[in-house]
């Protein structure tokens, strides 16, 4: 959560923070973005809306609050392994794993369907969706690709466009489907021998 500009979060304020994201999460996700009401969310949640309104800014932050919340699930496997130096295949493959179960989780789907459907109509607030969520995921895998080519274990001209294929590979279709409505079901087994033959693929072509 990042809170508006020189706004001092306490540890306690960080505790009052989770909850109010946690319901907003479920209020965006039952209602959309533009029936979502704040007051539902502190109902839910408990304090009081001038402390929401403090810790977030308005309605637009706390919903660019609950998505950066979600995205930083997905960030964490690759930061693990840019930390921890981890070859091409076992970084690429903890990454895939947990940006497909991250995709298929039920809020994600949820809130992918929100974006669909509210989003189109506040550009700024769709803007920021992208860069709180999927360009910084994509932005944090071209870093990766970008320090193994630097340690020349991969040969890459353009990272950031890598990091957009490799995706592309993980989640093709079930993207198409998740757009038209549907829940992709993809029992454990399928999920690990997609993100294996991804990597595979894309180890082969780099």
């Amino acid at each position: 959560m990042t809170p508006p500009p020189g706004t001092t979060v306490t540890p306690k304020g960080q505790q009052r923070a989770q909850r109010f994201l946690d319901a907003a999460l479920e209020v965006f996700t039952e209602q959309g973005f533009e029936a979502a009401s704040v007051n539902e969310v502190v109902r839910r949640a408990g304090g009081s809306l001038a402390t929401l309104y403090k810790l977030f800014g308005s309605k637009e932050g706390l919903f660019i609050a609950v998505i950066e919340r979600r995205a930083m699930s997905v960030f964490e496997p690759i930061q693990d392994a840019l930390a921890n130096d981890l070859l091409p295949h076992d970084g690429l493959t903890r990454f895939g794993r947990r940006l497909l179960d991250f995709l298929l989780e039920p809020e994600a789907l949820a809130l992918y369907r929100l974006v669909l459907n509210d989003l189109h109509r506040h550009p700024e607030l769709a803007r920021r969706f992208l860069d709180s969520g999927p360009f910084r995921t994509l932005g944090e895998l071209a870093d990766y690709l970008a320090h193994q080519v630097a340690l020349k274990r991969l040969v890459i001209d353009d990272c950031r466009l890598a990091a957009g294929e490799f995706t592309g590979m993980l989640i093709g279709d079930l993207h198409i489907q998740i757009m038209v409505g549907q829940v992709p079901t993809l029992s454990r087994a399928e999920r690990l021998r997609r993100v294996d033959s991804a990597v595979r693929r894309f180890l082969t072509s780099a």
